[in-house]
């Protein structure tokens, strides 16, 4: 049997009821996100990433647009001299069901969020704990700043950062 790959992404608005279910459901089988509110943050995002296999969906990313408590949060955990204004986009939800990890299939899907907003002018970051993301993030000329911090669903969690179109 032939398998097919597609990657996609779009605006939440225009994603079917089924994209955001099946985004929704993935983000919480990582088990790394507040369950709470989430489908309304998962609405909220600048785009959402998809990969299929098959015409079934198997990993998503996205660029959120985090709430500034969220913000705030991360700015003291980590120590960073920063103003919440300054940080609008964030790179996250990242999951890939097990049975497709270590092919790069997330790494794709952040490369196509990156290259759609490379013509913005603004602060992009990301938070993990996950080395293969860290060295993601570094590859693709994120900086390490402040003070690695513990959270509730992970230990040694980094703050990454880029200032797109430099």
């Amino acid at each position: 049997m032939e398998i097919t790959k597609k990657y996609y992404f779009k605006k939440p608005s225009s994603c079917s009821e089924f994209e955001i279910n099946k985004f929704h459901e993935l983000v919480l089988k990582g088990k790394k996100v507040e369950k709470k509110d989430l489908k309304k943050r998962i609405l909220n995002c600048e785009f959402l990433a998809f990969c299929t296999v098959n015409d079934i969906i198997i990993a998503v990313s996205a660029i959120k647009r985090p709430e500034q408590s969220y913000v705030k949060k991360i700015i003291s955990k980590a120590n960073l001299k920063r103003d919440c204004n300054e940080m609008k986009f964030e790179i996250g939800y990242s999951f890939t069901e097990e049975n497709f990890r270590e092919k790069g299939i997330n790494r794709d899907l952040k490369l196509l969020l990156l290259n759609e907003f490379k013509n913005i002018s603004e602060i992009l970051f990301s938070t993990t704990a996950i080395p293969s993301s860290k060295k993601f993030l570094i590859e693709n000329g994120f900086v390490n700043v402040g003070i690695p911090y513990d959270g509730k669903n992970d230990r040694n969690i980094k703050y990454y950062e880029k200032l797109i179109n430099e």
